[in-house]
Parts: C-alpha cells; sequence; structure tokens
C-alpha cells in the first residue's frame, strides 16, 4: 500500500490527476475483500488492484469516465454468470468508491497520507478514514494508534470506531471508510543463511516489516535481504542488547546451528512475542524441547514454539520454506492458528 500512496503524491504533487478505486464493501465469495485500492490515471491502472477480471476492468474503464466528468462514482458489481457476460462463478458482491482527484487536492490529502507514510516508516499502527459520502471531496484523515488526527477533521464517533477490520460509518451526515492501513510488530529474523536470504523479499512482499540479525559479519550486507527494513549486528546471547520484542512483533529462528538456535529460544521465550517460529526437523524440535524444560521452562511456554517452521506443505527448498513461513505468517497476522 506504501506504493500506490507514494504514487498519488508523486501524481498530485506532478500537477496530474488520478483516480482512486476502493473496496468499501465485499460479500461472498470476491477476488479482493473490503480495502483493496487501485490507482488509476487516465492513461489507465498506475498500481494497485481490486481483484483482477472484469471487475478491475470495470473499474478501469469507469476511472477514466470519472477522471473526465470529476465526479466520483459508487459502483456495485454481481460477480456471477451475468457479469459483464463473463463466466464469473464467485458468487460475490463487490462494491468500489472510485473517487477523482487533481493537483488541487494535493494541499488536503498530502498532510495525512504523509503521516500515514511516516507511521509505516516507524511501524507505528494507523488508520485511514476515507470520506466516501456521495458527492463529496473524498477527504483523508490519518489517524494514529493513541486517536490523533491528521488531515480532514473527523467525528469524535469515527475516531472511536478503529478496529483490526475495515468498517464503514456513519456520523454527522457523512460516510467515512475507516481502515486500519499500518499494523504494529515487527518479523525479527535470526540467522542470515539462505532461507533468511529468500524469506526477507517474500514477507516484504505482503507487507510485514522485516529485520534480520546476524553475528556474522559476512552476511551483514543488506543487498542479501531484498525488501528488509534493517540488517542488524547481534550478540545472539544477549538478544536485549540488540532488539526489544514486544507483544505484536513474530520471530523467525534460523542461525547457523542448533546451539545458537537453542540460546535464542531460551532468550525470545521471556518475550511476548506474537509468534515464534524454529526452523528444522521433528527430531530437533524434540531434543530442543527437552533442554529447555531442564533450563525450566514450562512445557505450556515451550508450545510456544513452531517446529518445523512453516506450514506443512512439503518445502524443501529456502525458495519454498519461505514461502510456507510467509503462509503461516499471513494467517497468523489474520487472527488464525498457526499450527
Amino acid at each position: 500500500m506504501r506504493e500506490l500512496w507514494e504514487q498519488m503524491m508523486k501524481c498530485l504533487l506532478h500537477g496530474g490527476n488520478a483516480a482512486l478505486s476502493t473496496v468499501v464493501h465485499a460479500q461472498g465469495s470476491t477476488p479482493r475483500g473490503a480495502g483493496a485500492r487501485m490507482l488509476c490515471d487516465r492513461r489507465g491502472r498506475v498500481c494497485g488492484t481490486v481483484g483482477g477480471g472484469v471487475v478491475e476492468y470495470q473499474c478501469i474503464r469507469q476511472s477514466a469516465e470519472a477522471l473526465a466528468k470529476g465526479i466520483p462514482q459508487l459502483q456495485t458489481y454481481e460477480l456471477d454468470a451475468s457479469a459483464g457476460g463473463a463466466d464469473m462463478v464467485c458468487g460475490g458482491r463487490v462494491q468500489v468508491v472510485i473517487q477523482p482527484y487533481g493537483s488541487n487536492d494535493a494541499p488536503r490529502l498530502t498532510p495525512a497520507l504523509n503521516a500515514l507514510l511516516e507511521m509505516d516508516k516507524a511501524g507505528e499502527e494507523g488508520y485511514l478514514a476515507q470520506d466516501i459520502t456521495p458527492g463529496g471531496e473524498g477527504g483523508f484523515s490519518a489517524i494514529d494508534a493513541g486517536g490523533h488526527v491528521t488531515g480532514a477533521k473527523l467525528p469524535d464517533e469515527v475516531v472511536a470506531q478503529r478496529a483490526a477490520r475495515p468498517v464503514c460509518v456513519q456520523a454527522q451526515g457523512r460516510v467515512y471508510f475507516l481502515e486500519r492501513l499500518v499494523r504494529p510488530g515487527r518479523v525479527y529474523i535470526f540467522g542470515g543463511g539462505h532461507v533468511a536470504q529468500a524469506l526477507t523479499p517474500v514477507l516484504a512482499g505482503v507487507d510485514f516489516r522485516c529485520v534480520v540479525l546476524e553475528s556474522r559479519r559476512e552476511f551483514l550486507d543488506a543487498s542479501l535481504f531484498p525488501g528488509a527494513e534493517e540488517v542488524r549486528e547481534a550478540d545472539f546471547s544477549n538478544l536485549s542488547s540488540a532488539v526489544q520484542i514486544t507483544a505484536d512483533d513474530y520471530v523467525c529462528v534460523m542461525s547457523r546451528g542448533h546451539k545458537d538456535d537453542l540460546i535464542i529460544q531460551a532468550q525470545v521465550l521471556r518475550t511476548p512475542a506474537r509468534y515464534i517460529g524454529v526452523i528444522g526437523s521433528a527430531a530437533k524440535a524434540a531434543d530442543a524441547a527437552a533442554k529447555l524444560k531442564a533450563m525450566g521452562f514450562a512445557e505450556s511456554e515451550i508450545a510456544r514454539i513452531l517446529t518445523p517452521i512453516g506450514l506443512n506443505i512439503a518445502s524443501e527448498t529456502p525458495a519454498e520454506i519461505a514461502i510456507s513461513i510467509a503462509a503461516q505468517l499471513i494467517r497468523v497476522r489474520a487472527g488464525g492458528s498457526a499450527r
């Protein structure tokens, strides 16, 4: 989503026009849920997606119309066999707001977008309230975790509706689409070997912030980890000197060997980490569990560790293992079970 906001600001600040398509309601089986966005200019799609297929095609066409007329649109798409004459068997329903913007809108939109980008950079929780009132100007407001608003003024009842899931809120005669855009938390990857190098770009591509920690200097090369927020040197015997892990954070342990992995696990178990995954076999997991128990950890504490890491998709190569880990983290982030 960062790329979309950056592209939107770039367009508006350089005198261009752009139409933002936002899925504000999705019912049944649909390609994308509420919050999916796509940015179009007069030539067509710039970035983002509302799900592809006939819905995206129609949104691109109607974005051009909205830009030509300067009038926002609310479109409803029924995803069945009658949708645009296409063989759509999803059986869902999607509502999309298409809002045109021009360079004159930049002064009132950029404060909120800049605030969101800063929250994203800092890894702080952040929300976007988009005014989708029919015939309105489509104002933006950024809301931080404490409820502070940047951009268009918002009714208090809208700010109070902040939640993990997108929601439409009606207040004082207006309609707002409220969505959490910046999730708190980072993925701390301990070890910079082949799996970590494959994992980092995959996670970055699905909006996880990754920090790679290594004790070996030859792996402290940011170019090995495309998309990583940071590559940091760490003493694995004293993690607190390099990182403070919170309840919003994810931990992936894949260091040079079992000894270091065990040292890391013993420290990470004393943090409130949301997820702890350790690379290795079931035999390695049993051995580590016995040693952790001997250190005084309860079975309920040890059970927090997921080994082998990732979903069971018969993965073997670093790239396949990376995909299995990313899938597991996506499920945990969405509120599902890691197992």
